[in-house]
């Protein structure tokens, strides 16, 4: 993946710490000329990101090293003349769920209740919003109220869609991504005598 600009990032412990300096525009950073010794490395995650999960997979060159609680790494001993450039932090865009509801007629004051990864009430032109979720796969439900029939579910993004018979939505999000997805109801209506 892409390096993230602009991140902090701190030496800890050892001889020449402690020190902090920001990432550059690839994403990379460098403490030079240190004292041999014991050190770890902290990140500071930006605002809208988590960090990756650590250790994952059989090569350390391009595993996340930070803890995903702490955003520090494990202390690693350097020796004279030695560069590491394996200690990295990796992290991902947070992503935002929304539901929003429209009504025919619009304007009507009845609300509809969502449960599920988005739930709450809302009326018409109201939204839930989902925020700081990690990339997945999320659902919400309308309970659609008497009188009311669900017409249309829409979502702007190809991989999230609705289900009118269940009132079901099915968010598919990705990193980064913000998801909306609009349910339409339509008042029924009656004829008599």
């Amino acid at each position: 993946e892409a390096g993230i600009s602009g991140v902090t990032v701190n030496l800890l412990n050892g001889p020449s710490a402690p020190l902090s300096t920001t990432t550059s525009a690839s994403g990379d950073y460098m403490f030079a000329n240190l004292t041999p010794g014991d050190y770890a490395v902290g990140f500071i995650l930006p605002a809208g990101y988590a960090f990756s999960p650590q250790n994952q997979g059989g090569d350390d060159t391009i595993d996340s090293d930070a803890n995903t609680t702490t955003g520090q790494t494990a202390t690693t001993t350097l020796v004279a003349g030695e560069n590491d450039t394996n200690w990295d932090g990796g992290m991902f865009e947070l992503s935002t769920m929304i539901v929003e509801k429209q009504t025919d007629p619009n304007g009507s004051l009845d609300t509809f209740t969502f449960t599920g990864d988005a739930a709450g009430t809302i009326s018409d032109g109201g939204q839930i919003i989902v925020n700081d979720l990690v990339p997945g796969t999320y659902t919400s439900q309308e309970i659609i109220p008497a009188g009311w029939h669900l017409d249309t579910i829409v979502c702007d993004d190809a991989n999230s869609s609705g289900d009118v018979n269940s009132g079901t939505i099915n968010f598919n999000l990705e990193a980064g991504e913000t998801v909306t997805c609009v349910c339409n109801n339509i008042e029924l209506a009656s004829i008599g005598d």
